[in-house]
């Protein structure tokens, strides 16, 4: 939790608390190692082959990387929730057409529709987040059917049809509460999942372009460098395995604090 509050802060505050600008060229300066004095200026985490400075970019990177993954969770969340909630409940016609597209989803390589669509639709912020929304709508559609399907036959459900509940109700008042806890576990372990999707689509040149700072674009300019100049890759590289290894962790955590059965092992 520390270390994602870490970059949540690193994200909101960038401005604030990067050492200098992620986009100014500085020729003269480049491939500085890590640790390495300018004058009256430490150089933290070395410079690229542009001069930039890295710690720079990864602070700002982070923004990029957090903004996607919360766009892309909360947007994909809500579109596989409500018509998961909805084909487990309605059952019949409705749950076989959403199920089958579900299962259509689930069947394409994730990463090589993910592609697909970035290219098709462009490089950009807004497009990348579009593309998670597209590829991750049906995991949480998947988890929501699963939940609402066991939680329609249970008694309290069938008063509420007696009470004469319309189906609405029923669903977001009764069914959705009870579904919340699973998807929100989805959710936390889907942000790393998510960052690394972006970083790897910027790494292959579709995801957010430059010069803006993204993480996998910062680990793309290192490739042909990791001999000579290793930290270009390695500090970006290393920043994402911290952020998706403590998702990761949280979302473990998580899921054993919010079911009753894992709460007191």
């Amino acid at each position: 939790m520390l270390i994602l509050i870490g970059f949540v802060l690193a994200a909101i505050f960038a401005e604030f608390l990067a050492p200098g600008n992620p986009k100014q060229i500085d020729l003269p300066h480049a491939l500085m190692k890590p640790l390495t004095t300018v004058g009256a200026t430490t150089v933290w985490l070395g410079t690229d082959k542009l001069g930039r400075d890295i710690l720079s970019r990864i602070i700002f990177g982070a923004r990029v990387s957090l903004t996607v993954a919360l766009i892309g969770v909360i947007a994909a969340g809500s579109v596989g929730t409500f018509l998961g909630i909805i084909a487990g409940f309605k059952g019949g016609t409705v749950d076989s057409i959403i199920s089958r597209a579900i299962d259509v989803m689930l069947g394409f390589p994730t990463i090589l529709f993910a592609l697909v669509l970035a290219i098709v639709l462009g490089p950009s912020l807004f497009n990348v987040a579009l593309v998670v929304i597209l590829v991750y709508w049906a995991r949480y559609a998947r988890q929501a059917r699963g939940e609402a399907l066991k939680v329609r036959e249970m008694d309290y459900v069938t008063l509420a049809r007696t009470a004469g509940c319309s189906n609405l109700v029923i669903m977001f008042r009764h069914i959705f509460p009870n579904v919340v806890n699973s998807l929100l576990i989805v959710s936390t372990v889907n942000i790393g999942t998510v960052i690394t999707l972006e970083a790897t689509l910027s790494f292959l040149g579709a995801g957010v372009p430059p010069p803006a700072p993204s993480w996998g674009t910062m680990c793309a300019d290192g490739r042909d460098l990791l001999v000579s100049a290793w930290w270009v890759s390695f500090m970006p590289g290393l920043a994402i395995t911290l952020v998706v290894l403590s998702g990761n962790i949280f979302g473990d955590w998580l899921r054993d604090r919010l079911d009753p059965n894992l709460r007191n092992i």
